[in-house]
């Protein structure tokens, strides 16, 4: 993985980071303390993981995670496939954030492909980010909630808040979808809320050829 950016000066800044094995870097979202949040996936020889990697605003790497690891956080899927493909930030107050992660993952077990989303608590300062000790996401699982409509990947996210104090946050996710025999053929797009505890599926959603991504 390779995080690059070019400076006022006019330099150039460039941070490796790697996992060990092929690492495949996805996506880059930035808090408004100007932290830098980069998601990804490696093959571990077993399984594929998601990562995320957290830089302060010097390009500092201050945090990574694995999220098929027991301490990731992420309930329930320790012994899973996951690959994350995109991500989105937003502060939920001055010294917390909600980190938004999309992808799709399956069990060792079967070819049970689901797209996924996560919501990750985070700790926030000028300094850099931190996960929450003690937190575990919520999760959002989109294989075959609306019949023969099985969305199979989530491959960007964007986040809307409202309410009073930010009290709902609304997520909206662009993925693809796949047929009985496993082809990606259509794209659909779609939003969720969340409350900070609880994800829940909109009606509103739209699936179309055109919308394949």
């Amino acid at each position: 993985q390779l995080l690059t950016r070019h400076t006022p000066t006019g330099g150039v800044e460039t941070r490796a980071y790697h996992c060990g094995v092929n690492t495949y870097p996805q996506d880059v979202c930035v808090d408004e303390n100007d932290n830098i949040y980069v998601v990804g996936w490696f093959f571990d020889g077993t399984k594929d993981q998601g990562y995320i990697t957290v830089y302060d605003k010097d390009l500092n790497l201050v945090t990574d995670r694995f999220l098929a690891q027991a301490n990731s956080g992420i309930a329930n899927y320790d012994d899973e496939n996951i690959q994350i493909h995109c991500c989105a930030v937003t502060m939920d107050s001055a010294n917390t954030a909600t980190l938004v992660l999309g992808g799709k993952y399956n069990t060792n077990s079967g070819n049970d492909q689901h797209a996924v989303l996560f919501t990750v608590p985070v700790a926030v300062s000028q300094g850099g980010a931190s996960f929450l000790p003690g937190s575990t996401s919520v999760t959002f699982e989109g294989g075959a909630i609306r019949p023969n409509q099985a969305i199979d990947i989530i491959n960007s996210v964007d986040i809307i808040q409202a309410g009073g104090a930010f009290s709902t946050m609304y997520i909206g996710y662009a993925g693809s979808l796949y047929d009985a025999t496993g082809t990606t053929t259509r794209g659909q797009y779609g939003v969720l809320s969340y409350n900070g505890s609880a994800i829940t599926p909109l009606d509103g959603y739209i699936i179309g050829d055109d919308l394949q991504l």
